[in-house]
């Protein structure tokens, strides 16, 4: 990174930076990991240098705002504190063993020693001291290098978990709405149909004229030929005829299918009505006279079930004469 960046970076740190730039930083923060990195390497170098004594001032105050911020940064400040402590006094240990114990004194026997108790009294402290700092500081670089790698690691695994989280969460969302879009769409159209059946019907009786045939009204019955059968008497200028069928009690339900036939079997008319049909207790059909030429007819009405299957319900007869 540039000089222009180590500046940014640190202004960030020390909280420096307009509401803009912090919101930049920190969105940079999420898709850039080698500024990631440097960001992380600098809040180290901050730490250091607050322990070391060498912040004053304003930039002292914020540091020490910035490490007590969250536990993760105390503990931080914490480690490194110990850290440099150590290594203070791996360096001041070898000095320490250098000074003579207290009462002792050089005697001429000491110093008149032979050549090779000289040399064997002749321990390099200056060098093991060197040593032994160089594998402090190697080990404590080796640490924090450690631990900076698990915290950008939890953070990257916290953002993983937290983008799967929301992923989910969109996904579940799409479909309920989805869902409930579907049941709409088929509510607004069973809507629809009641509707067109319910003009239709109006639409019918409207249509009406003068010389169609008053209503006629028939009481479920058995299907025998003649009897007390009704008698429909057609005109010839007739063009339409009303039936109102009985329901019995109970008997209300959502959809019927109807079926005309005439006694000898042939089919005249059929079709599935739902309950807008139903005024009073009684279906109403309204038909066109044409296809009731001089017979004896059976009107065979049914249910729908739940399953979607249909069952016998009444049976009703007429007969037509002109």
């Amino acid at each position: 990174m540039d000089a222009k960046t180590d500046e940014l970076v640190n202004r960030f740190l020390l909280n420096k930076l307009l509401a803009e730039e912090r919101a930049e930083v920190e969105a940079r923060l999420f898709s850039d990991n080698e500024f990631f990195e440097t960001v992380l390497a600098a809040e180290g170098a901050l730490i250091d240098e607050y322990l070391q004594g060498r912040l004053s001032g304003d930039d002292l105050i914020r540091a020490e705002t910035l490490f007590q911020s969250s536990l993760a940064q105390r503990r931080d400040l914490e480690f490194t504190r110990k850290l440099i402590s150590a290594v203070q006094e791996q360096s001041v240990a070898p000095e320490r063993k250098r000074l003579p114990a207290p009462g002792m004194r050089a005697t001429a026997a000491n110093i008149s020693g032979s050549a090779s108790n000289r040399a064997a009294r002749r321990i390099p402290i200056p060098r093991i001291a060197r040593v032994g700092l160089f594998v402090a500081w190697l080990l404590s670089i080796t640490l924090v290098g450690w631990l900076i790698y698990l915290y950008a690691s939890r953070i990257h695994r916290d953002i993983e978990k937290m983008a799967q989280r929301n992923a989910q969460e969109m996904r579940q969302q799409l479909e309920a709405q989805t869902h409930a879009n579907a049941e709409l769409n088929k509510q607004l159209e069973l809507e629809r149909q009641k509707r067109s059946l319910a003009e239709d019907f109006v639409a019918q009786l409207k249509e009406r004229g003068l010389n169609d045939v008053p209503p006629v009204l028939l009481a479920p019955t058995s299907a025998e030929r003649g009897g007390t059968t009704p008698t429909v008497k057609l005109k010839t200028q007739s063009t339409r005829i009303h039936f109102q069928l009985e329901l019995g009690v109970g008997a209300l339900h959502d959809r019927f299918r109807v079926i005309i036939t005439s006694f000898d079997g042939v089919e005249v008319w059929s079709r599935d009505l739902d309950a807008t049909h139903v005024r009073q207790k009684r279906l109403n059909l309204i038909l066109p006279a044409n296809l009731f030429p001089y017979n004896d007819y059976r009107i065979e009405l049914k249910r729908e079930r739940e399953n979607g299957d249909f069952d016998w319900l009444a049976d009703y007869t007429f007969k037509v004469r002109k």
